[in-house]
């Protein structure tokens, strides 16, 4: 159901349609981005922050997933079955990462007519895509598994959500550079997984990056790791107690 052409077109019509429209009325405005004394034109900079964005839309799929376990009695039923709560999770997560990266690369491939005679993509290059793909889609899965798991209606998880992970998008390096936003939030941005991603993918595509993206390379794996061991825990309460329901 997840893989329907249907829903591949509702869920990429928004930032094709950024990328499209809105991006040319900015790239007239803006013009050229300056990114470690490369100057690139602003909807090449823009399609790339796009790309890492259907990765963080994505990982809401597993939320949604959980849920819908929860409230069905599907959950009950699996954990007293022959699978382990690792199971559980891993095939959640897996899932989750499929959608995400397959959501990403079928961005990126519409938006070949703008990227493709700036893209510098190698051996290496590809390697480091694949790299930043997979572990930044990890990370926002077992974000949004943490958040799903902390809530008692999903209502609230979209109340969490919505105050945690929206402002995550533009508090980011998706859509302009972090030296361009102002003092306070420049701390924020660096912090930001989301900005740790949109610049490793456009060091993979573009051959750009800032003084802070080799750090950016370690950062990641290790945020997603802690966030992988509190969305276990977290998740843990819903196994208890479906257990002993």
């Amino acid at each position: 159901i997840f893989f329907r052409p249907r829903n591949w077109l509702v869920q990429l019509s928004f930032p094709l349609s950024y990328l499209y429209i809105s991006g040319l009325i900015y790239g007239n405005i803006i013009r050229n981005i300056t990114v470690g004394g490369k100057s690139i034109p602003y909807m090449l900079y823009l399609a790339a922050g796009l790309m890492v964005v259907q990765i963080y839309q994505g990982a809401g799929l597993a939320s949604w997933m959980i849920w819908v376990d929860r409230d069905t009695g599907a959950l009950q039923q699996i954990i007293i079955g022959a699978y382990t709560v690792s199971d559980y999770i891993v095939s959640k997560v897996l899932s989750t990462m499929t959608k995400s990266i397959i959501n990403a690369l079928a961005f990126l491939a519409l938006s070949l007519p703008l990227l493709y005679a700036y893209l510098r993509v190698d051996t290496w290059s590809f390697a480091l895509l694949v790299y930043s793909l997979c572990i930044s889609s990890a990370f926002f899965t077992f974000l949004n598994v943490a958040l799903i798991s902390s809530a008692k209606e999903y209502e609230t998880y979209r109340l969490i959500s919505g105050v945690i992970l929206f402002p995550l998008m533009f508090l980011s390096s998706a859509f302009y550079p972090v030296d361009r936003a102002p003092p306070a939030l420049q701390m924020i941005m660096l912090a930001n997984p989301l900005t740790h991603t949109a610049d490793l993918t456009r060091l993979a595509l573009l051959k750009i990056s800032s003084r802070h993206t080799p750090i950016f390379t370690v950062l990641l794996p290790a945020e997603t790791i802690i966030i992988a061991l509190i969305s276990v825990k977290t998740f843990m309460k819903i196994y208890r107690k479906e257990w002993i329901r």
